[in-house]
């Protein structure tokens, strides 16, 4: 696998551990029956983590070569 390496200031830190933690405390969806509400609900909840990652992944800009060479060296 290729090291991928990505530098995030305090805030888009917090943001992106916030919405891995609370994806991360769903329970576990394996052994319930839902009622289409709930699917529905569930879903929304999903894609808007999705859409929380995304935003997050947007902000990600390509490392300079000074900071890659002190980072890789």
């Amino acid at each position: 696998m290729t090291p991928f390496v990505v530098l995030l200031n305090k805030n888009e830190l917090d943001e992106l551990v916030t919405v891995l933690v609370n994806s991360n405390n769903e329970k576990n969806l394996n052994n319930e029956v839902y009622s289409i509400d709930e699917l529905v609900s569930l879903v929304e909840c999903l894609l808007k983590q999705n859409e929380s990652l995304i935003e997050i992944v947007k902000k990600l800009k390509p490392l300079s070569l000074e900071k890659q060479k002190i980072i890789f060296s």
